[in-house]
């Protein structure tokens, strides 16, 4: 062992400066590489436990995982706490068992387990609000678009006369994922939700609003802005359903890049209700039929005047004219019909399309000399064949309006774009982990390993060569290679004779002749 550190010593001062730097750099680089590359390898893979954390509750598990000993990672300003992945899955039940992460939620369960004899009435009703708040917000959060949702009541209190009415109210405030906004029919729905959980509470009573201060929601369900929306909402779905069946009927002759339709519709947003009611004159049926007669006679009156014969003669001025006598008829009759009738109320929905217009322009064909770098133009039977066929698809009514364009231009080219592989270093981190470990050793091995190795040895061999004495002239200089620990039997038996050779040359030179006339003659 002391011999072995004499030789390097001797080695190390027989080095120039230069080398000396460089061998001590390369030594350096190659510890710290491998420390490196051990610490690496003892890192684990982190994965997220839970995300959208409030610091109350991110508190909470870090003290728990802390006095659990697992290593954690905080992220997005201590929202997001990542563990090692393969202790996700564990962790996540072991929390659940605490009722971790609770999401600062209070919840019925709470309610019943913190409930004391002690408590009044108003603590009772102030907890019961609070607890229906929080499971309300629960419920809003199972939404993908909803990060986190806080939701504030106004319930009424007890009555002392009927007339007295209090309106229950309701406010939510929606902390949207990413940036997305939910649609109109979702935050409808989040209306109706709460509504729907709180007695006395009618929708027109619930405003949502997000954290960016828009208003989703203005209470009313007919407000200007929300129905706005809404009917933009509907008029591209209304757009995007009639292109797709255009699409549907051209790309079996055209080709998927061979058209580009694009459709405008005008939709009628105003709610109509009609009442009618009908009669059918032919379908008439007696029901009922009265009839009343009536008949009058009046005959001649007597003589009337002075008696005597004056007044009974012809022509007497004493005597006066018979009276004349009256008849009369009349029928009063009454028939009572009962015809169908057909009552209908027809109340018209709001999104009729009141005019369509569609435009579609064509690809030119390819030219008949098969080469498919120039095209020519489609003939205008064909351009009127498709213009039909739009026609058929979308339900044209020329009364209603609409409107339908076919054109043809030659397209431009798309570029052939490579599908771009995106590398997920998450996913594969744990399996090219060691291969890379191993290969960044090798690497270490064959760059700094071995030639700071084989400059130790030519140092060790130059102070070798140094230490040893110089051979006798004309004797064979035999130059045996650096020996570090314990020589072998060969070794030895070399070194006895290398060392006789430069005692007594003659000797050995005759002792060679000897062992070669003594192999000739074996031969």
């Amino acid at each position: 062992m002391q011999e072995m550190i004499r030789q390097l010593k001797a080695a190390w001062l027989s080095l120039s400066l230069k080398q000396r730097i460089s061998l001590g750099a390369s030594a350096l680089m190659t510890a710290a590489a491998v420390i490196a590359l051990v610490w690496w390898a003892k890192q684990p893979t982190w994965s997220i436990l839970y995300t959208g954390l409030d610091p109350k509750e991110a508190q909470q598990i870090v003290q728990t995982l802390q006095a659990r000993k697992v290593p954690l990672r905080l992220s997005e300003g201590g929202q997001t706490i990542e563990v090692p992945a393969e202790r996700v899955d564990r962790l996540r039940i072991e929390l659940a068992a605490q009722n971790l992460p609770t999401s600062g939620r209070f919840g019925f369960m709470s309610m019943f387990e913190q409930e004391t004899l002690a408590q009044s009435n108003e603590m009772q009703r102030i907890r019961y609000q609070k607890a229906l708040e929080d499971e309300l917000a629960q419920t809003i959060e199972a939404l993908d678009e909803v990060r986190s949702a806080r939701v504030h009541l106004v319930l009424p209190g007890d009555r002392v006369f009927i007339d007295d009415k209090d309106i229950a109210k309701a406010s939510v405030t929606l902390a949207l994922a990413g940036g997305t906004a939910p649609s109109a029919q979702q935050v409808q729905a989040i209306a109706h939700i709460v509504a729907g959980a709180v007695p006395e509470l009618s929708p027109e009573n619930v405003a949502v609003v997000d954290t960016s201060g828009r208003v989703l929601w203005d209470g009313g369900g007919d407000g200007g802005g929300l129905v706005a929306a809404r009917q933009i909402e509907m008029q591209s779905a209304v757009e995007r359903d009639i292109n797709a069946k255009v699409a549907r009927v051209l790309e079996p002759i055209l080709g998927p890049d061979g058209f580009v339709v694009r459709t405008t519709a005008i939709l009628d947003f105003q709610r109509i209700k009609r009442h009618e009611r009908q009669y059918d004159p032919d379908s008439g049926v007696l029901v009922s039929e009265q009839k009343r007669k009536e008949k009058t006679r009046r005959g001649a009156a007597g003589a009337r005047g002075v008696p005597g014969t004056g007044s009974n003669l012809p022509g007497g001025a004493g005597g006066a004219a018979a009276g004349e006598s009256e008849q009369s008829d009349s029928v009063d009759q009454t028939s009572n019909f009962e015809y169908s009738v057909v009552e209908k109320t027809v109340e018209e929905p709001q999104g009729r399309i009141r005019r369509l217009s569609v435009a579609v322009l064509v690809n030119e064909k390819p030219s008949s000399d098969g080469d498919g770098a120039t095209t020519e133009p489609r003939s205008e039977e064909e351009l009127a064949r498709i213009e039909e066929l739009v026609k058929a698809a979308i339900s044209f009514d020329e009364e209603r309006g609409d409107q339908v364009t076919v054109e043809q231009a030659p397209f431009v080219p798309k570029p052939k774009v490579e599908p771009s592989r995106r590398f997920a270093p998450r996913k594969w981190l744990p399996l090219v982990k060691y291969p890379a470990l191993v290969v960044a050793l090798l690497l270490v091995f064959l760059l700094f390993y071995r030639p700071m190795v084989a400059t130790v040895r030519e140092a060790l061999r130059e102070a070798a060569r140094a230490a040893a004495p110089a051979p006798a002239e004309g004797s064979a200089s035999l130059e045996a290679p650096l020996q570090i620990g314990p020589p072998s039997r060969v070794e030895i038996l070399r070194q006895s004779f290398h060392k006789a050779a430069l005692e007594e040359p003659e000797g050995m030179a005759q002792t060679l002749r000897v062992w070669l006339h003594e192999s000739k003659g074996q031969d």
